[in-house]
């Protein structure tokens, strides 16, 4: 009985002794849209902060900016965590961090600020993105652009297909990184509910459906690496609707009542012509085999988009891959196994009251001989810049750029 008394008290009086840490915690509440502003904190400080996340988010994100010093944050849901232990971080240099979460659970999560060294004017901000302000309608021939999204980070949209449609085609074209697009008609897709996907290398993804069925579609594009200018296309095709002619009311043969109108027959008419969609340009990208060694001449894994080439062998392998509906063309390479471009070194020489012979440019680990030739009353005096002479001849070993010149004295 003594003996569980004593653990009792032990452990008593160390809760008692890390409890005050923990209560004395300080915790402010973070508001969607609503940015904090700290005007310092010292080195390995840190403050906490809490928010409630609502259900059915699309996403949510945690960002920092400073002025100066190196800021990090962590975060958790449900608990604190006082150290760097967390589910979600970022701790890149500076104090520009970001923390982006794709449909968040529910619940309660808490925000660590680290200054991983001394920090002065660092703003955190919180912003949530729902399914209904978080969605752009998107409508067809009508191109949107999305400046940037960092890894991680989505953008959503929705549209309408009426009825008839047909041939719908959603594109995206970017100058930069890699973003994959994700195509369900039953709410927002995550990559593993959508029921099409466009996910290859590039920001230049297609999606297309022959006979799609009538109703409201929704597309999530989503940075597999970090984009910028990425244009998001919709396309498709409806069918045009023909009159209905009918006959003109005439009197009866008996002179009684008129007789009803009859319905004619609908001539075949002609549908109006409905303008082709803009092709959509897309530039040509050098596919896996490029800018690598190879011991034999690549023939696949050419393009990730174009058209290829045929691969010349040359000094390097090269070929190119074109564009389509006035796309850009890249050149791509790869070196050889075994082969070394030659390196040439120049070669400059001067002398005065004397000549001296011209250099030039050769080829590395070349040896050259120059000799030098004094002007009437002078005599050849020394060289400089030789790696080896011999009365007035000369020898240079070209390992790298040379300049030789030649020194004459006036005969006595």
């Amino acid at each position: 009985m003594l003996k569980k008394l004593s653990v009792l008290i032990l452990s008593f009086t160390i809760f008692n002794f890390l409890a005050p840490s923990l209560l004395s915690l300080s915790i402010s509440p973070l508001t969607k849209d609503t940015p904090v502003t700290l005007s310092s904190l010292s080195r390995k400080s840190a403050l906490y902060y809490t928010f409630t996340v609502p259900n059915n988010l699309l996403s949510l994100s945690v960002s920092t900016t400073g002025s100066t010093g190196d800021i990090d944050i962590y975060l958790n849901k449900d608990k604190i965590r006082t150290s760097k232990i967390s589910t979600w971080r970022s701790t890149k240099s500076g104090s520009s961090e970001s923390i982006t979460l794709s449909r968040p659970t529910r619940g309660t999560y808490y925000l660590t600020a680290l200054a991983y060294t001394a920090t002065t004017n660092t703003t955190i901000t919180l912003k949530y993105v729902d399914s209904v302000t978080g969605v752009t309608t998107l409508l067809k021939n009508v191109p949107v652009q999305v400046t940037s999204l960092s890894k991680a980070e989505e953008k959503y949209f929705s549209f309408s297909l009426p009825s008839g449609s047909s041939n719908l085609v959603v594109t995206t074209t970017g100058t930069t990184g890699d973003a994959d697009i994700f195509l369900s008609p039953s709410g927002v897709p995550t990559p593993k509910t959508a029921l099409l996907k466009s996910t290859t290398d590039g920001s230049n993804e297609r999606i297309a459906i022959t006979s799609p069925s009538v109703g409201t579609y929704y597309l999530t594009l989503r940075a597999y690496t970090a984009t910028s200018n990425t244009t998001v296309a919709l396309t498709y095709t409806t069918p045009s609707t023909l009159p209905v002619v009918t006959a003109p009311s005439s009197p009866s043969s008996d002179g009684g009542a008129s007789a009803p109108s009859v319905p004619l027959p609908t001539a075949p008419a002609t549908p109006a012509p409905v303008p082709a969609p803009t092709p959509t340009p897309v530039s040509g990208s050098c596919g896996t085999s490029a800018n690598k060694t190879l011991s034999s001449v690549p023939t696949s894994n050419l393009c990730t988009t174009g058209t290829a080439s045929s691969v010349t062998n040359g000094t390097n392998y090269s070929w190119s891959c074109t564009g389509s509906n006035g796309g850009t063309t890249a050149n791509c390479t790869s070196s050889k196994t075994g082969v070394v471009t030659p390196v040439n070194y120049t070669l400059t020489t001067s002398a005065t009251n004397g000549t001296i012979t011209s250099g030039g440019t050769y080829a590395s680990g070349t040896s050259v001989t120059l000799t030098a030739t004094p002007a009437t009353g002078y005599t050849f005096s020394s060289f400089t810049g030789c790696t080896s002479t011999s009365a007035n001849t000369c020898s240079v070993l070209m390992t790298g750029n040379k300049t030789v010149s030649a020194s004459f004295t006036l005969t006595p």
